[in-house]
């Protein structure tokens, strides 16, 4: 007979699951064409959106901010042009910026990426 104040106890599994809650998505570079060298940084257009929007209530001129740790390189973090700080102004840059200045990964969905195309499951 089996104590009923006994726990069943399950085998530990380090290995994950084989299914993924959550919307399937997929995603893929549309445009792969190369920018005028001319053309400003994605991450500057992204910054100077931000210049005419009052920040501790005065106007700054915005730029892009790249000393951040790895976690954040997907985040918009911009430096007031001339001021000794920077703000991070969106969780997420635009889909398809760089990771870093000069770096062949993508942020897709606020995460840094390799390749052409990408597998999210959104929970």
């Amino acid at each position: 007979m089996s104590n009923p104040k006994q726990r069943q106890v399950r085998p530990y599994n380090p290995l994950p699951s084989s299914f993924c809650t959550g919307e399937h998505s997929q995603y893929r570079i549309c445009n792969s064409n190369a920018c005028a060298l001319s053309s400003r940084h994605i991450r500057a257009v992204q910054c100077s959106s931000y210049n005419n929007q009052p920040f501790m209530g005065r106007l700054y001129e915005w730029e892009p901010f790249n000393e951040v740790p790895v976690e954040q390189h997907c985040e918009l973090n911009c430096r007031a042009v001339g001021f000794r700080f920077y703000v991070r102004q969106s969780e997420r840059v635009i889909d398809g910026t760089p990771c870093g200045q000069n770096e062949t990964s993508l942020c897709v969905a606020g995460k840094c990426t390799v390749g052409h195309t990408w597998t999210f499951f959104q929970i």
